[in-house]
């Protein structure tokens, strides 16, 4: 029997905001919840159709990707995907996907505590907003909880020079209302719905180090779920001339042919301004000219990369009738065939 539809899995239309998804999901996640529903095998697969289904619509990307490709989108189950009990793994345009333990998930170990009870459906509501692990079968965090990745995108210029920069985040901490014990008496938590953690909004400041590179990782240790790491990955937008390559920049830099011919002394843009550096003579078009010292910092603070100047020559694209003289006259003078050793008599 083909499983139900995502959309239909959480009662909502197609064309539904966020938030209606949002608000669909945890109805029925407080509804269908094991702590509600003890020994009911089809509450339990009606709480798992839940969850799997926000898991993909309540993410922009996944939701997208749902709707163009529909379940095929997604590989589904992995029964090999390591561990004592069955993986459930998203692909979402990235390697490695997304696991969630279904034996942890239903108490039969907690995470947090090493035994059965509520503490394992805590890493499913912290999927409500967004945050997943950083790889699939990644270590859980510190004091039994859980990493945190998200991503900062930079400019190049802080990542030559370092920032600081103020990031706001929407992180798990204990529930109020129930003291993170997830019950009320003998009822539920309605506020965080027996999960004992509720989301809410932190604000750090991050010191970005001059020479990050993109993707690089900052960690903040104890931010994360409930005590575990938050790692950031550090997006830095391209430079409009330089590409990095490691802690090296390269350049691409047009000169005349009469400049690569000659010779000359020509200026370039640097990180810090501008410097000279000296063409030779004869020099050839794809050249590669070195200046130490000028590239990026280097993360370890040992010093910076080069900068490698990738010469291009130039030739103009509309002749007077005198230039096209000199051109004639220098072909007449110089009927070296440069692809003669292409072609074999």
């Amino acid at each position: 029997m083909p499983k139900k539809d995502f959309y239909e899995a959480l009662g909502v239309s197609r064309e539904a905001s966020p938030e209606e998804i949002k608000k669909a999901y945890k109805r029925l996640a407080r509804q269908y919840h094991p702590d509600r529903n003890k020994g009911d095998k089809a509450a339990e697969e009606r709480f798992k159709d839940v969850a799997e289904a926000y898991q993909v619509l309540g993410d922009a990307e996944k939701r997208a990707q749902y709707d163009r490709f529909g379940r095929s989108g997604f590989s589904g189950f992995d029964p090999g995907g390591g561990g004592a009990g069955p993986y459930y793994t998203y692909t979402s345009g990235g390697p490695g996907g997304v696991r969630i333990d279904w034996e942890d998930l239903f108490g039969k170990r907690s995470r947090r505590s090493g035994r059965a009870g509520p503490g394992g459906i805590r890493d499913i509501f912290s999927e409500i907003f967004g945050f997943e692990d950083a790889e699939a079968g990644s270590p859980l965090g510190h004091a039994g909880g859980r990493d945190v990745e998200t991503e900062l995108q930079i400019e190049f210029d802080e990542a030559v020079h370092g920032s600081t920069r103020t990031l706001s985040l929407n992180l798990e901490g204990p529930c109020a209302s129930c003291g993170g014990s997830g019950r009320t008496g003998r009822q539920v938590c309605s506020r965080c719905g027996g999960s004992g953690v509720v989301v809410k909004p932190q604000t750090f400041s991050v010191k970005i180090p001059a020479g990050v590179r993109d993707g690089g990782k900052l960690r903040i240790r104890g931010k994360g779920m409930a005590g575990g790491d938050l790692n950031i990955v550090v997006r830095v937008k391209p430079h409009p001339l330089f590409r990095r390559e490691g802690d090296d920049l390269h350049l691409e830099v047009p000169v005349t042919a009469w400049e690569a011919a000659l010779g000359d002394e020509i200026t370039v843009p640097t990180l810090e301004g501008k410097a000279s550096v000296k063409v030779p003579a004869g020099t050839q078009s794809g050249q590669t000219l070195r200046l130490r010292g000028k590239g990026m910092p280097r993360p370890n603070g040992s010093g910076r990369g080069d900068e490698y100047v990738h010469v291009m020559v130039r030739v103009p694209k509309h002749l007077d009738q005198k230039t096209r003289a000199l051109f004639e006259q220098l072909a007449r003078e110089n009927p070296e065939n440069p692809r003669a050793h292409l072609i074999k008599e």
